[in-house]
């Protein structure tokens, strides 16, 4: 699980790390069957070179 002050990296760009900031309740707009998915988080982070960037959750892995 990740949260507010974790080191993580984007997995398909691993070489930018950054710190978690924020994380953002996000709700679906999928329709299923059974109703809506409910809701998903983005991330706002923080990398290294001072960049901020709002990133589906899904995309992050923690760093130690």
């Amino acid at each position: 699980m990740i949260r507010v002050g974790d080191k993580v990296t984007i997995w398909n760009n691993m070489g930018k790390k950054a710190t978690v900031i924020e994380l953002i309740s996000v709700q679906v707009e999928t329709w299923f069957v059974g109703g809506t998915a409910g809701t998903t988080f983005n991330a706002r982070v923080l990398f290294e070179d001072g960049q901020e960037q709002i990133v589906p959750l899904a995309d992050l892995m923690r760093i130690d």
